[in-house]
């Protein structure tokens, strides 16, 4: 699968009206999710999706950090932690993902105050989504519905 299919197939999981910029290596979406039984809590969803020719740990690591920053930063609405939780999904699609960014992708993410920071990679040559699909103890009443969000939109 090429990045170009894989974007295609991306951009089909998402509403058009939620895609908010879209270049040949990058698309950004933005999507708000509420619901009862979170408390009363509103989800406020940026995704990511990018291209890299070889991914490793310390890039896609860096690569997250700098997506959750901005998920925070243009986050509309009240701040995070008033009834409401950031979510950044920061996938990079590459052919040549190395065994420790693939480890990484897989282990607990990073704690955040109010924000969810998921990094993923999904391997273009056997088209295998790769992100942590364990519980979290600090979003365990998000945490099933970030991972069929996760499946749903980034998988192929």
């Amino acid at each position: 699968m090429t990045f170009e299919q894989y974007k295609s197939v991306v951009r089909g999981k998402l509403p058009p009206a939620r895609i908010t910029r879209e270049e040949r290596g990058y698309l950004t979406a933005y999507e708000e999710f509420f619901k009862v039984e979170w408390l009363l809590t509103k989800l406020k969803i940026t995704s990511f999706v990018t291209y890299a020719p070889a991914v490793d740990a310390a890039w896609l690591r860096a690569y997250s950090e700098d997506c959750l920053k901005t998920a925070i930063k243009t986050s509309p609405g009240l701040p995070r932690g008033w009834q409401n939780g950031v979510v950044s999904c920061a996938v990079a699609a590459s052919e040549r993902v190395s065994p420790d960014a693939a480890a990484f992708a897989s282990a607990r993410p990073s704690k955040h105050y109010s924000a969810f920071e998921y990094p993923a990679v999904f391997d273009l040559s056997n088209g295998r989504l790769l992100f942590y699909r364990g519980s979290i103890a600090w979003g365990s009443l998000y945490e099933g519905f970030l991972r069929n969000y996760m499946e749903y939109h980034f998988g192929a």
